[in-house]
C-alpha cells in the first residue's frame, strides 16, 4: 500500500482535484506526476516515463465529500500486468 501517496491525495485534495474533477492523477511520494483521462492513457505514459509498477499511485479525481472508490471504478495504485 502506498500510505505516503495516499495521505498527500487527502491533504491536498481541493488542489490537486481543481479542474481534474473525472480524471486519474497519478502521485508519486508528494508529487503529482500527471493527470489523465482514463487508465490506459494513464498507464501508457507511466510505461514511457519508465515509472516502475508499484512505487505510484493513481487516484480518480472527485470532489472532496465523495466516496473513493465505487464497484464500477476503482482506483489503482500498481500497473496491471497487462500493460507491460
Amino acid at each position: 500500500m502506498l500510505v505516503n501517496e495516499y495521505y498527500f491525495y487527502k491533504a491536498h485534495q481541493e488542489e490537486i482535484i481543481n479542474g481534474h474533477i473525472g480524471d486519474y492523477v497519478v502521485i508519486k511520494g508528494s508529487a503529482v506526476l500527471g493527470y489523465y483521462k482514463n487508465m490506459i492513457e494513464t498507464f501508457d505514459d507511466m510505461a514511457k516515463k519508465q515509472q516502475e509498477p508499484g512505487t505510484y499511485a493513481v487516484r480518480k479525481c472527485r470532489p472532496v465529500g465523495v466516496p473513493d472508490m465505487s464497484v464500477t471504478d476503482l482506483d489503482y495504485t500498481i500497473v496491471p500486468a497487462w500493460t507491460h
